[in-house]
């Protein structure tokens, strides 16, 4: 996805999957670049928690405890985010939210900067059960293997700019 605009959506950037989508569900290199989004709820979201389908909602598609891996569990693997510029921004800067059982693999963000609105709303981030509803959340990262980030700027959050659960390595530049 490549120089665009997005103006008033709810989520920019929005990769979504759930257990039970199993092989059909390997996502990799996927690449967002040169990217303005203003009046954004939450500008980028990965979430393998998504509720949708009858079934969506669930004990084990919304547990995050971990499950076995068998042929039913979804894969996130290198998801690239580079060159945007994210104004009045509402809910939180980003949410990624990975399966304890298959980590999201590696999250790439370069030359990303990030602003809230002045009167900001106040919703979930993304579309799963148990998410609290915020305003002006930094960046969330829960069950990431790899987080690289360079030149990312969160200005104007409430909290702290980074909340990271279970991120084995964070590189940042």
């Amino acid at each position: 996805v490549e120089d665009c605009y997005f103006r008033h959506t709810d989520r920019g950037l929005r990769i979504k999957t759930r257990r039970g989508r199993g092989k059909d569900a390997i996502l990799s290199n996927i690449v967002f670049r040169n990217l303005t989004l203003d009046h954004v709820m939450t500008p980028l979201v990965v979430n393998s928690f998504y509720f949708c389908d009858p079934d969506g909602k669930t004990e084990y598609v919304q547990s995050r405890e971990f499950h076995p891996v068998d042929e039913r569990t979804p894969q996130i693997k290198k998801m690239i985010f580079e060159n945007m510029t994210c104004t009045n921004c509402h809910v939180a800067a980003a949410f990624f939210d990975g399966l304890p059982e298959k980590k999201i693999e590696e999250l790439v963000l370069k030359n990303i900067s990030i602003s809230y609105a002045e009167s900001p709303k106040f919703d979930v981030p993304a579309m799963s059960e148990g998410i609290e509803k915020s305003s002006k959340r930094g960046l969330f990262a829960r069950n990431v293997a790899k987080l690289y980030m360079e030149n990312v700027t969160i200005e104007g959050q409430d909290g702290e700019a980074l909340e990271l659960i279970g991120v084995d390595e964070l590189e940042e530049k």
